[in-house]
């Protein structure tokens, strides 16, 4: 991840904000993840999770990791075909499975995610899976349904996919695209428009590390 301190008007909102929950001493910065997320956290150096090689490719969903996705589709009104597809390509059914830049589990939480959904251990399947469903469902109603654009922004990041109007021109990107889509065969793969992002509330959250963020994802 880069990380720069950022000037200007919001960064002032931001340090307000700090002020009125008691740290207005902390600096403020801006970190940049691999995949074009943005977020604002205060500036304290974080150490990234061991890494652990991932599991080789094709084999089956094991019983019990298929039970939680299973679980959790019915409790978020998902499909749990759709999970299971997004579950393979990021971590080949592998709980512990991590990336160089510190995603982890099932479903590839970045530690920032992690802490927006309340993930106490994201090696655990159940909260691993939970809060990426949770998250990728955010993003399928952010982009209106539209599968392709939501599985771009839970790859490259929904300021890179806003940013760009669609789908980045990134072979990474696309490849993982096509990857869950070969997996989860859907009519939904519109090309609409993307979407205004709507205004959300700032909401504060405390990292594991102390760091403070500040996001708008519910």
């Amino acid at each position: 991840m880069k990380r720069e301190c950022r000037k200007g008007t919001f960064l002032i909102c931001l340090s307000l904000l700090l002020a009125l929950h008691g740290v207005a001493a902390a600096k403020v910065c801006k970190w940049i993840d691999k995949d074009g997320t943005l977020w604002f956290v205060s500036c304290r150096t974080t150490t990234a999770p061991k890494r652990i090689l991932r599991a080789p490719s094709g084999k089956d969903v094991p019983p019990e990791i298929d039970a939680v996705i299973e679980k959790v589709a019915k409790e978020e009104s998902m499909d749990p075909d759709l999970i299971r597809a997004v579950v393979a390509v990021e971590s080949d059914f592998n709980p512990k499975a991590v990336s160089s830049s510190g995603a982890m589990g099932l479903m590839q939480l970045m530690p920032q995610t992690a802490a927006i959904y309340n993930v106490e251990d994201p090696w655990d399947p159940y909260q691993n899976v939970k809060a990426g469903t949770r998250y990728l469902k955010h993003l399928l109603k952010q982009y209106n349904n539209d599968l392709r654009l939501a599985l771009a922004a839970y790859n490259a990041g929904p300021t890179t996919v806003n940013n760009y109007g669609g789908v980045p021109p990134y072979s990474s990107t696309e490849r993982y695209i096509s990857k869950v889509m070969s997996r989860y065969p859907s009519k939904n793969v519109s090309a609409e428009p993307v979407l205004a992002r709507r205004e959300r509330g700032i909401r504060r959250v405390v990292l594991p590390d102390g760091s403070v963020l500040y996001t708008n994802l519910p």
